[in-house]
C-alpha cells in the first residue's frame, strides 16, 4: 500500500494540473497502475489517496476528462469492491453530480459508473449515501437515484430493515412533500411502493404520520392512486 502510494504520487500531481491534457494523461496512468497493482495493494490509505485525486476529476470542467475519469472509475470498482467504503461520502455525491450533468456523454458515463458501483459494493454501505443524495443532491439526478434506491431497499430490507427506515424512508417522504416534477414523482412513487411492500402499508403510514399528518395523508393518497 505504501509503495503503491509512492508510485502514484507523481500521477496524483498530474491530476491537479491546469493542463487538461496532462490531467487526461494522469488518469490513463492511474488506470494502468491500478490494473497492474498486486492484490491487497490498495490499503485504506491508498484507496483514500487515490480517490482524493480521482473524485474531483469526475466533475472536471473539461468534459473529455470527466468522461475519462468516470470510465476509469468503472474499470477500478469491481476489483476494489467494499474497499471504497471510506470514500463513499465524496464518491456518491460526485457520481450524482455527473448523473445530473447537462452533457449527455458525462451523464451516460456517470450512470454506467453508478451501475458498476451498485454491482461492486454491498448494498448496506450504499443506502445512507444514495438516500442523502436523493434528499440533498442535484435535482436532475433524482429520478435515476430514486430508481436505484428501489433496488437497494429491496436488497437491504430483509436483513437490515433499520437502514431502510433510517435513511430511505426520510428521503422518499422528503421527495414526496417537496418535489413536483413529474419524472421525480413517478420515480418516487415506485420507491414508496417498494417501501410499502417491504414495511407493510400500516407501518409506512405510521412512519409518515410521525413526520406529519400531511405526510401520512399524502402517502395514503399516493398509494391509493397507484393501486387504483
Amino acid at each position: 500500500g505504501g509503495h503503491l502510494q509512492e508510485v502514484m504520487a507523481p500521477v496524483f500531481l498530474m491530476l491537479q494540473s491546469s493542463d487538461w491534457k496532462e490531467r487526461s494523461d494522469g488518469i490513463a496512468q492511474l488506470q494502468s497502475l491500478a490494473e497492474a497493482a498486486a492484490p491487497g495493494s490498495f490499503t485504506e490509505a491508498a484507496v483514500m489517496a487515490t480517490f482524493d485525486a480521482l473524485v474531483p476529476r469526475l466533475g472536471d470542467g473539461n468534459s473529455k476528462v470527466s468522461v475519462q475519469a468516470l470510465n476509469t472509475l468503472s474499470a477500478m470498482l469491481p476489483s476494489l469492491g467494499d474497499d471504497v467504503a471510506p470514500v463513499l461520502s465524496t464518491l456518491v455525491p460526485a457520481l450524482a453530480g455527473g448523473i445530473g450533468s447537462t452533457n449527455d456523454k458525462v451523464r451516460l458515463a456517470a450512470v454506467d459508473a453508478s451501475d458498476r458501483l451498485l454491482e461492486s459494493v454491498s448494498a448496506p454501505l450504499l443506502v445512507p449515501h444514495m438516500s442523502h443524495c436523493v434528499s440533498h443532491g442535484v435535482l436532475r439526478a433524482k429520478p435515476v437515484l430514486l430508481h436505484k434506491l428501489v433496488g437497494l431497499t429491496e436488497a437491504v430490507h430483509p436483513t437490515r430493515p433499520q437502514l431502510v427506515t433510517k435513511h430511505v424512508l426520510p428521503a422518499a417522504l422528503t421527495t414526496l412533500m417537496n418535489e413536483s416534477r413529474g419524472e421525480v414523482r413517478a420515480a418516487n412513487l415506485k420507491l414508496l411502493t417498494a417501501l410499502s411492500n417491504c414495511l407493510g402499508r400500516d407501518e409506512l403510514l405510521g412512519h409518515a404520520g410521525a413526520v406529519s399528518a400531511a405526510a401520512a395523508g399524502k402517502v395514503e393518497d399516493t398509494l391509493f392512486s397507484f393501486s387504483s
